[in-house]
């Protein structure tokens, strides 16, 4: 099974966006920074035509990137038809899909560094 990976250079001190492709099982994410001073992040699939409308977040860092590297395998919940009972945790799933990255600063600072996506085909 290929793996792809998509790089996000990532550099601003305000809000910032970017979008890549989701192809396949997303499988990591990889954060390695240069400065970080406090934003926040969400990683968005965005399966519709345009950058906009629906879609759903794979990750949500509320606390900022962390001026540490970091590696994170997201993974969503599985429930029941009924959504009464939690089957378990599979790995996100995309067909070509847009991948959005948003970073939106908490304060003054800077944030600088590479976002890694890994997808497998």
């Amino acid at each position: 099974m290929p793996i792809k990976r998509t790089r996000f250079p990532l550099s601003d001190t305000g809000t910032f966006g970017d979008t890549g492709f989701l192809n396949g099982e997303l499988a990591q994410v990889r954060w390695v920074p240069t400065t970080d001073t406090g934003h926040t992040l969400t990683l968005t699939v965005m399966p519709s035509e345009g950058d906009t409308g629906h879609g759903f977040n794979v990750l949500v860092s509320d606390s900022g990137f962390q001026s540490d590297q970091w590696t994170s395998h997201p993974r969503a919940k599985v429930v029941d038809v009924n959504q009464a009972q939690d089957t378990g945790m599979v790995p996100y799933v995309a067909a070509g899909d847009k991948l959005r990255v948003k970073i939106v600063s908490t304060g003054t600072g800077t944030t600088s560094g590479t976002l890694y996506v890994y997808a497998k085909d």
